[in-house]
């Protein structure tokens, strides 16, 4: 089974980075650039979600509590 990661970042290039870190170690990844994005990409199902905090519009832990409270 291959986990599947969520990254969230509004730094793309961190995103890119950390995915293809993951990749190579061997998970599957998916990438947000905003909390919208990340909202979008739940329906995969990921196993885990990378989420940095600091984000415009809607921070990481207001996405974080979003998503705590739909689970």
């Amino acid at each position: 089974m291959t986990y599947k990661i969520l990254i969230v970042d509004d730094e793309q290039m961190i995103t890119e980075l950390l995915a293809d870190h993951l990749q190579d170690c061997g998970y599957e990844t998916m990438e947000a650039n905003s909390a919208a994005e990340a909202i979008a990409l739940l329906q995969k199902t990921p196993d885990l979600i990378i989420l940095d905090i600091n984000m415009p519009g809607m921070n990481g832990l207001e996405l974080w509590r979003s998503i705590r409270d739909h689970i």
